[in-house]
């Protein structure tokens, strides 16, 4: 993905801000406000780190694929990174969620962590897009007028 620093800091506050309401609120609602909602907050950031890492990964995924002189354009290579990069991380939060359990109940916590990791991917597609079009706002600020 093609951003400039700028675009990258506000997907991660962005990206830690979402994730951060999202995950303390249902906390606190399973909870019923039994848990203090800073564990929440280091939760949401750990998440939130985990998306970038799946991005940076998407993102060689998408080299990978370049290596075989496949020429794409770059709303293909922004779309291929942030396909990969979000498969990988509700396979990964799905992976998590099946861990420890017995071989009979591993089948069903597996779909519900797809569920729960799908729920969270939702939350790192709405940063990436908004400090996407920042990119492209700025971009047609600062051009020259001739």
């Amino acid at each position: 993905m093609n951003f400039a620093p700028y675009q990258w800091a506000i997907s991660f506050y962005l990206d830690l801000l979402t994730k951060a309401v999202f995950v303390s609120f249902l906390g606190l609602l399973f909870t019923l406000g039994g848990a203090p909602v800073f564990d929440f907050v280091v939760g949401a950031f750990f998440l939130s780190l985990f998306h970038f890492v799946c991005l940076f990964l998407g993102w060689i995924v998408l080299c990978l694929v370049e290596l075989t002189r496949v020429q794409l354009t770059d709303r293909v290579r922004f779309l291929v990174t942030l396909i990969s990069a979000n498969a990988l991380f509700v396979l990964s939060i799905a992976a998590f969620g099946s861990w420890g359990s017995t071989p009979n109940d591993a089948i069903s916590h597996f779909h519900g962590g797809l569920m729960v990791g799908s729920i969270l991917a939702t939350t790192n597609v709405i940063p990436i897009f908004l400090a996407a079009a920042c990119g492209r706002i700025f971009k047609r600020q600062v051009s020259p007028q001739c």
